[in-house]
C-alpha cells in the first residue's frame, strides 16, 4: 500500500494521481504505518491531492509523531507555530521539532535554526 502510493504521488513509472496516492496511504494510515500518517498529515495541510484540512493534517501527523516519526514531529511543530487547528504554542512546536531534528530531520533543524537567529529559538531559551 505504501509502495502504490509512493508511485501514484510521485509518478514512478505510472501517471501520477495525488487522489489515488492519499487513497493508499489511508489505507497503510489505518493499519498504523507512522510513514503513511505522516505522508497524509503533509497532504491535508498543503491540500495536495485531498481537501486541504489542517484537523485532518493535526490528526494524522500526531499518530505519526507518537509512533517516533520524525516527518509527523515535524508537522505538528509547525501547526503548533503557526496557530493552525491548534492555539499557537511556540513551546509544543519548539518540542516537536526538536524531537524531530534529533533523529537528523532538516527541516525541523532548519526551523530551529531560523528561530535562533531571530533570538526565539532553544538557545536564546537558555540564556546564550
Amino acid at each position: 500500500m505504501m509502495v502504490l502510493g509512493s508511485k501514484f504521488y510521485s509518478g514512478d513509472g505510472i501517471p501520477a494521481d495525488r487522489a489515488r496516492a492519499a487513497a493508499w496511504f489511508a489505507q497503510a494510515a489505518e493499519l498504523g504505518l507512522a510513514a503513511a500518517q505522516a505522508n497524509l498529515g503533509e497532504m491535508y495541510c498543503n491540500g495536495d491531492g485531498v481537501e486541504q484540512d489542517y484537523q485532518k493534517a493535526r490528526e494524522f501527523w500526531t499518530k505519526a509523531a507518537e509512533q517516533g516519526d520524525a516527518e509527523g514531529q515535524c508537522g505538528l511543530g509547525t501547526l503548533y507555530a503557526k496557530g493552525l487547528s491548534v492555539e499557537t504554542d511556540k513551546a509544543k512546536a519548539l518540542e516537536w521539532w526538536r524531537k524531530a531534528a534529533a533523529q537528523g530531520h532538516k527541516r525541523a533543524m532548519k526551523n530551529l535554526e531560523v528561530l535562533e537567529a531571530i533570538g526565539a529559538g532553544p538557545k536564546a531559551e537558555k540564556g546564550g
